[in-house]
């Protein structure tokens, strides 16, 4: 009789961050992390006070790195994702589901001096980010 090979359940979480997108693999069965990696992720350069943007992208390269990184065992099956990601960014979609322009990143303050006017308006204060 033949043994059927042992399958490994495996987790997996991302961390899609600001300034880094973390990958980490995680044996369900034995508690225990198999694997993790990194990779970079930078603001877009600017001229212009208080612009935070970054090419989405950018985001899918770094996940796909990440992936081929791990180098899980041939017994793995992932069977749960879980993603974490930036606070309130503004990704820009044509009808088609294409970007469009880079991503507006919740640490962005170049409104900051229509949101200080809009407050002075408004008699409350408007944050900018």
């Amino acid at each position: 009789s033949s043994k059927k090979p042992s399958i490994m359940k495996v987790a997996v979480g991302v961390d899609a961050g600001t300034q880094s997108l973390k990958v980490l693999a995680y044996a369900v069965d034995t508690n225990s992390v198999l694997a993790r990696t990194s990779c970079p992720l930078s603001l877009l350069p600017s001229t212009v006070t208080g612009r935070a943007e970054q090419n989405p992208l950018s985001w899918i390269a770094a996940l796909s790195h990440c992936l081929s990184e791990l180098n899980l065992p041939s017994s793995a099956i992932v069977t749960a994702i879980a993603v974490s990601g930036q606070q309130h960014g503004l990704v820009a979609l044509d009808s088609s589901g294409s970007v469009i322009r880079p991503a507006k990143l919740w640490c962005d303050v170049e409104s900051a001096p229509e949101a200080s006017e809009i407050s002075t308006v408004l008699g409350y204060t408007l944050p900018a980010g």
